[in-house]
Order: structure tokens, then C-alpha cells, then sequence
């Protein structure tokens, strides 16, 4: 028989080691928080708008509350497609108690601000939702409600509560993007 030689592994090279592929229930929230996270980016980017026709309505000797709100709406909406976005990144990338259950508490809390914004919707006129943004309020909550849920199943609580390997554990280089983030920040797991 003919020898074959296998390739050894270089010792100056860093180890790799390929962590198994999410639970459906935390790919599921993953993408929930994605695609919030641009809803929020595109409410941002109505809200700046909004501030140019504020302003031009300023121009013209209205009030500058319009100004004001739209300021602050663009900042909430901006700060909202933040957080969305990395607390997505995080539950994807590694495995974090602290990160399921802030996922958890956020979608929670958005299910109640989904829920409340149809309900103003609702009772703001007629006693039919005034608009689609009301309908847009309880699709929203429905899906963060689901997300929230199915992050409290046994697969992805078990998911959550193995050790995560960390990117310094696998190369001499410091890591980027989302891990340096919570690494460097003190919401991090030691």
C-alpha cells in the first residue's frame, strides 16, 4: 500500500473550532431582531425627513415643537436599530446567558409598546384602527411576543447555557466587531 502523508497542523497557525450551528428557536429571534432593526433604521430615516419638513415649515412661522419631536423620534428610532442589531450579532455569535435573557426583557418590553401603539391606534378615533401603522404596532408586538417565547424553550435555553469559545481562545489576535464590543463593555460574561 501505498503511503499517504496527512497534512499536520502548523503550530504557529491558530486553532480553529467550528461551533455547532444555532437551535431554530435562536435563529428565529435572530432574524426577528434583524429585520426590527431595519424597520427601526428605516423610522430613523423617515424621522430625519420629518426634521427637513419641520424646519421648512419653521421657515414659513410654525412652531418649533414639530422640529423637536422629529429630532427625537429619529434619535429613538436610531438608538432602537442599534440595539436590535448588536443584540442580534450577539445571540448569533456566541453563547451567552446575558445575552438570551436581555433578548428576552427587550422583546417583552417591545411586545407592550407594539401593543400599546395599536391600542392608540385604536382609540384615537373611530374604534377602528385608524391607519396600517396601528395594524404595523400589533404585527410587531405578535412577532416580538414569539421571539421572546421561543427563547424560553428547553433547546434554546440549552443552547444559551453551554460554554461559548471565545475568539481569543482560538487566535493570538484581539477580536473585532460585536465581540470586542461586549467584551470591553461590562455587560459582558467573565
Amino acid at each position: 500500500m501505498p503511503e499517504t502523508s496527512v497534512p499536520r497542523p502548523d503550530p504557529t497557525q491558530p486553532a480553529t473550532v467550528r461551533i455547532p450551528q444555532a437551535p431554530p428557536s435562536v435563529r428565529y429571534a435572530q432574524v426577528v431582531l434583524f429585520l426590527q432593526a431595519g424597520i427601526w433604521a428605516l423610522g430613523a430615516i423617515l424621522g430625519v425627513v420629518g426634521e427637513v419638513a419641520a424646519v421648512t415649515g419653521v421657515l414659513h412661522g410654525k412652531s418649533w415643537v414639530l422640529v423637536v419631536l422629529a429630532i427625537g423620534w429619529s434619535a429613538f428610532a436610531a438608538i432602537m436599530a442599534t440595539v436590535k442589531t448588536l443584540l442580534a450579532a450577539r445571540l448569533g455569535r456566541g453563547r451567552s446567558r446575558l445575552a438570551r435573557t436581555a433578548v428576552i426583557t427587550v422583546e417583552l418590553a417591545m411586545t407592550c409598546f407594539g401593543v400599546l401603539w395599536f391600542f392608540d391606534g385604536v382609540y384615537s378615533g373611530s374604534g377602528l384602527p385608524a391607519d396600517m401603522f396601528s395594524l404595523a404596532g400589533l404585527g410587531g408586538a405578535a412577532l416580538s411576543l414569539a421571539a421572546a417565547l421561543v427563547l424560553t424553550g428547553p433547546r434554546a435555553r440549552q443552547h444559551a447555557a453551554t460554554h461559548a469559545v471565545r475568539p481569543e481562545a482560538t487566535g493570538p489576535g484581539p477580536a473585532s466587531g460585536p465581540a470586542s464590543f461586549w467584551r470591553t463593555s461590562k455587560l459582558a460574561p467573565a
